[in-house]
Parts: structure tokens; C-alpha cells; sequence
């Protein structure tokens, strides 16, 4: 399929309706005729979920409310149905409907991205919402680079989805919330919904097509506690989202960005009567755990301002078009006393809280839960340091440094505060020193410090990282300090045999060496730095037969003979590795053994040639 061509009127009509309406769950329903004035039209009849025009009334009994769900752009990502190739983005101009549960309509006419003008042709496609497309263009332009393609009609679908990147639009546009169709299924390759387009003939799709926003939506309340009382002397003054991300993946991709935001934005004139609530108003792009969005909460108590409560958002991956319902309370053994001194960490009121995560249509809750959670830390990174070789995965630390202390830290989080090392378990030359808390989340770094090694013996030993909740949770690291070598030694002598003659002493000159190789552990990462040749290594020679003996200097041997010797042998051992031991006979001339001398058959072999 070619792009660039004005021959044909390919339109296609979109049936936009609500969620909770009948009309979309009646698939045989159709929509009325929409006159195109165009009798070479092609077009398709679809209807959309969870959205509307903008002047639409929705039904009650949907979360979002009407600035969350109104679509004032509609755009149509094609594609070729056969490789996903990119085609190009044409606008669809939407219609609102006079009957509310038929929803709305849109056409778009696809002769931009159509060549030739045949009876059918096949195209696929993703819609995208409140973006135009001069936007989307821009953000196809941005992927044409990363991924070093010639032309936008190179890209694929799969470039797209991994690389697309909305920076133009803000995660709380009112009314121009950036919304993605649903993919028609997970299967690479099968994610696009595709049509086959008959000029003159409008085709209508059954089923409904889902858009979800790109923004995540988190609403602030407070609550009363399981021990009595309420929190109605407590108000809300202030919300202040840390690390607030502004910038999004255009397609969901299975992992969000752990990228941390780097927006710090603070609401407090949104904070209506009474003053014990935040909804509608705050809103972000998605991250991970990791991504390091987290809620600073301002309170006061009958106008007695409050240490801010920090609350992070600890295992609850911040996903899109989720909403995150943060319920603040007291906490059970919270004893505060508003008529004593409200110093810092004196008479200070204690909170707990919960993070409720729903589908911002529906509000089923697919994941709820206390921040004060059992389960065992996670260790999430051991930085890089001198002599220092971490494996996260395995959980192990190679310390490789033996004359000097090792210093290194390991950072964890976990699901409760009250995380530390069981330090009655650590070897003797193996110290906790240090430990922070990172403010705003569940994250500690802790700091350890190996005691130095002369010896260079390898030397074990865990530490164990505990939830002081929940005892029974716990993670151990394993810690190695010195070295895993591979030898490979060298050991051998000037002579194969001393035969005496008129001499009484021979000698016999010894190469002793050892050459080694580096690793981790057995099995483990090379360490060719610590990589290491030793000469002259120590060995002890001795001998048997009787008038022979044997003194050793330095790396050579000296055998002295005796008028009465005839035969014996000398032997010579390695010292570190007795494996490793040098035969060598030992003979007076007249006891020599004499061989019967046979002709060079070469010669021989070389006469036969001539005869």
C-alpha cells in the first residue's frame, strides 16, 4: 500500500457511547445514517467507551467526572494491516449525538494516506484523543530519530509503541486529557483493529472500542479510625505531589517509566469546604515504585499547624487511567494531646493511611491495602564501589580487597519503615555503620564495613535485612571477602637424569611458578586486575639410593655422589601443591646401561630412493 494520494474518499464514521448506557452493550445495534455528501465515501460505524463530546450528558454512576472523559480531537493512526507499517494520521471530525445512548459519531477522510482508487483496500488502525495531528506528527518525528528510520513510513507499530513520548500535553489538561484506544489484543502482531473498507458501502463494527487516559488520578481524604473518635478536627491546608511526572509513553508498555518526575507542585486553594478532602484535581503521568512520585500532606488541628505526613505510593505502581484513593486516619495508639507543646517529634500526632487503587470508569478495585504491610525488604541496589562486585540478582557481594577495610552500602525498600539488619547475625568482621531513610518513600541505604584481611583467606558471611513487623519477612545477602583464584603452575628441571663420571656433585636447575587467574567466586566474573604471577615458589628435593644426597639453594639442586653410590633417584616436591613432584634417575657412568647403536634408518629410507 502507497501513501500520498488524493483519488479516493475513504471515511469512517465512529459511534462514541458511554459506559453504563444499554445502547453499548446492544451489539447489533446500529447508528443512524450519517449523510457524507460524498457517493465514492467509505466508511466505518464503531462506537467508543467511557467518552463523550464534550456538551454530552453523562450518566451519574460513571467515576470520571466531565472534564476527565470529553473528547474534543479525535485522530486515526493507519496502518498497513500486513507488517504495521506506518501510513499516516488523518483527524476525524466528531458529531454529537441528539440521543444520548446512541453517543456520538466521527468521520475521517482517509485519501492522505490512500493511493490508486480501488472497489476494497485493507487498513488498520489506533485511535488517539485530544491530540491533533499536527501533535502526533510531531511525536512520529521524535521516534523517526531514536530509532534512526529514513522516513516516518518506516517506522512500525512496535517502534512506535516503545518509543512515542507525549511531552506537549499536561497529565491535568481539563477536557483535553491525551486518551490511547485499547489494543484488539496483546498478541505482537494482532494488536492493531483492522477493516476492510468497500467504496459506496458503510460498514459498522460490532463490539466498542475503550479508550484509556494516559493520566493517573489521585483524590486525598481523611477518615475516621477503628478506635473511636474522628478525624473532624483535622483539615486539610495543603497537598504537595513530589516528583510529579509530566511526560508519558504515548502506548502502555508492560513497564512504566522509573524515571523520577521533576515536578514539585502543591494544591491548596483546590481544597474546598469542609476542608477534609482533595478529588478531581490532582493528576499524573504513570512511573513505577520506582519512579518516585509520592504525597506530602499539610494538616492542621483546631489551627494547630502539623508536621506534614509523607506518604509514598510503596508497591502500587502508578498506572494510567487508574485512580488512587488516599484515605488518611489516625493511627490506633496515636495518644496526641493538642493541649501540651506541638514541638518537632514531641506530642506529635500519629497517622496511618491507605492506598485504594481503582479503574477510574468502573471504580472496581483491583488493588487495595495498608502501608504498614507485612513481607520481607527488597534489595533494589548495591552501588558500585572499590573492591567491591555486587550480584542483586543472586544476592551476593564479592569483596576483593584483602589489606585494607572495604566500605559498601546496600539500599532496600520495603513495605514498612520499621526495616533493619539482624545484626546479631553478622560475622565478626562485618559491621553495620550507617543507615538512612530516604524521606518521602520506603527506602533505606545502609552502609557495612569489612574488617581488613591480611591473611587473604576467603572468609563468609549474611546479612539479613528484617521487617521489624513482620519477623518472620526477611532477605539475606551473601558477603564474600578475598579472592577465587585458578592456579596454573609451571614446575620443571634443567635434566631428566644425572649420570656421574669423574664429578662427584651434578646439579640440576628448578623452574617453580605459579600463574592466577582472578574470579569472584568459582564460576563467577573474571577480576583480571587482580590477576597475579609468583616465581620461584619453595619445593624440597630428597633422594634414595644409598651414597647420594641432596642440598638445595635457592632454585637449583646439587646432588653429591659418593665412591660407593651406583643408583638412585632424586625427587622434588612442590611445596604448596605436593601434586606436583619431579622424578629424576640417578647413575654412576659405569653403571649406564648400554643400548646396542642402530643405523639412521632416514638414511636408509633416503638410499632406497636411488636404487
Amino acid at each position: 500500500m502507497k501513501i500520498r494520494t488524493l483519488n479516493a474518499l475513504f471515511t469512517f464514521v465512529f459511534a462514541v457511547a458511554l459506559l453504563a448506557i444499554v445502547g453499548c452493550e446492544r451489539e447489533n445495534q446500529r447508528m443512524p445514517d450519517i449523510d457524507l455528501n460524498e457517493k465514492n465515501a467509505y466508511s466505518l460505524t464503531l462506537r467508543l467507551k467511557g467518552v463523550s463530546a464534550p456538551i454530552t450528558t453523562y450518566a451519574v454512576d460513571i467515576s470520571a467526572e466531565e472534564h476527565e472523559k470529553a473528547v474534543s480531537d479525535l485522530s486515526v493512526v493507519l496502518f498497513n494491516p500486513s507488517d504495521q507499517t506506518y501510513l499516516g494520521t488523518v483527524a476525524a471530525t466528531v458529531f454529537p449525538s441528539e440521543n444520548s445512548e446512541e453517543g456520538i459519531a466521527a468521520c475521517f477522510d482517509a485519501r492522505p494516506v490512500i493511493q490508486d482508487d480501488p472497489v476494497t483496500t485493507e487498513v488498520a488502525f489506533m485511535l488517539i484523543a485530544n491530540m491533533t495531528v499536527e501533535e502526533i506528527i510531531e511525536v512520529m518525528e521524535a521516534v523517526k530519530t531514536k530509532v534512526e528510520a529514513v522516513a516516518l513510513t518506516d517506522l512500525t507499530y512496535a517502534d512506535i509503541k516503545t518509543h512515542a513520548v507525549v511531552t506537549a500535553h499536561a497529565p491535568d489538561n481539563f477536557y483535553h486529557f491525551v486518551m490511547v484506544g485499547n489494543e484488539k489484543s496483546t498478541t505482537p502482531g494482532d494488536e492493531l483493529y483492522g477493516v476492510t473498507l468497500t467504496k459506496g458501502v458503510q460498514q459498522e463494527m460490532t463490539g466498542a472500542i475503550g479508550l484509556d487516559r494516559l493520566s493517573a488520578r489521585i483524590d486525598v481524604e481523611s477518615v475516621g479510625i477503628d478506635a473511636g473518635g474522628e478525624m473532624e478536627d483535622f483539615t486539610l491546608t495543603k497537598v504537595t505531589v513530589k516528583n510529579r511526572q509530566t511526560q508519558s509513553n504515548l502506548f502502555e508498555l508492560t513497564t512504566a517509566s522509573n524515571t523520577a518526575g521533576s515536578e514539585d507542585k502543591t494544591y491548596a486553594t483546590e481544597i474546598m469546604e469542609p476542608h477534609t478532602s482533595l478529588k478531581h484535581v490532582i493528576y499524573t503521568y504513570e512511573n513505577s515504585t520506582d519512579g518516585g512520585t509520592y504525597l506530602e500532606v499539610s494538616m492542621k488541628y483546631r489551627g494547630i499547624e502539623l508536621t506534614p505526613v509523607t506518604i509514598p505510593f510503596t508497591g502500587k505502581p502508578i498506572r494510567r487511567n487508574h485512580r488512587y484513593k488516599v484515605k488518611l486516619s489516625r493511627a490506633e495508639d496515636d495518644d496526641y494531646d493538642p493541649e501540651q507543646p506541638t514541638e518537632p517529634n514531641i506530642n506529635m500526632p500519629k497517622f496511618t493511611w491507605t492506598v485504594e487503587v481503582n479503574d477510574w470508569n468502573t471504580e472496581d478495585a483491583d488493588v487495595s491495602g495498608d502501608h504498614r504491610l507485612a513481607g520481607a525488604p527488597v534489595i533494589t541496589n548495591i552501588p558500585k564501589a572499590e573492591g567491591v562486585i555486587a550480584d542483586d540478582t543472586e544476592k551476593q557481594v564479592y569483596l576483593t580487597g584483602n589489606n585494607t577495610a572495604a566500605v559498601f552500602t546496600v539500599e532496600t525498600e520495603s513495605n514498612s519503615v520499621e526495616v533493619d539488619v539482624d545484626e546479631w547475625l553478622l560475622p565478626s568482621w562485618l559491621h553495620k555503620t550507617g543507615m538512612t531513610i530516604v524521606p518521602g518513600s520506603m527506602k533505606q541505604i545502609f552502609e557495612f564495613t569489612a574488617d581488613e584481611n591480611p591473611s587473604g583467606s576467603r572468609r563468609e558471611g549474611k546479612i539479613r535485612f528484617i521487617n521489624k513487623l513482620d519477623p518472620d519477612s526477611y532477605v539475606e545477602l551473601s558477603v564474600k571477602q578475598g579472592i577465587y583464584y585458578l592456579v596454573d603452575y609451571t614446575f620443571e628441571a634443567s635434566e631428566s637424569a644425572l649420570i656421574f663420571e669423574s664429578d662427584v656433585t651434578c646439579s640440576v636447575q628448578v623452574v617453580s611458578r605459579k600463574a592466577m587467574e582472578a574470579y569472584t567466586h568459582e564460576g563467577g566474573d573474571r577480576l583480571p586486575e587482580c590477576d597475579g604471577i609468583t616465581e620461584n615458589l619453595l619445593f624440597t628435593a630428597t633422594v634414595t639410593g644409598e651414597g647420594f644426597s641432596a642440598t638445595v639453594e635457592g632454585q637449583t639442586v646439587t646432588v653429591t655422589a659418593e665412591p660407593s653410590a651406583t643408583e638412585g633417584m632424586l625427587m622434588i616436591t612442590l611445596d604448596e601443591n605436593t601434586a606436583y613432584q619431579i622424578a629424576i634417575p640417578l647413575m654412576k657412568k659405569g653403571e649406564v646401561v648400554e643400548y646396542p647403536v642402530f643405523p639412521d634408518t632416514h638414511v636408509f629410507a633416503r638410499l632406497a630412493e636411488y636404487n
